[in-house]
């Protein structure tokens, strides 16, 4: 009695790299569908106020949190 042979399927070096554009793609495909939402002002989207400082063993972080103006 014959024992049918299971194909092995070959490994393709590509297929990752295919795997990680698709991704990319989908990943600027979201971003410039849905860009993330900004604070509006005269002179354009502002970003919160941030400063980081090191402290040696640590790190300071001080930022704008709230909605405040200018």
């Amino acid at each position: 009695m014959a024992v049918p042979m299971k194909r092995s399927r070959v490994y393709d070096h590509f297929d990752q790299l295919r795997m990680m554009q698709r991704e990319m793609d989908e990943v600027f495909e979201n971003f410039f569908s849905n860009p993330p939402r900004q604070e509006i002002t005269a002179l354009g989207p502002r970003a919160p106020l941030s400063d980081i400082e090191d402290k040696g063993g640590s790190f300071l972080l001080k930022a704008e949190i709230g909605r405040g103006t200018r």
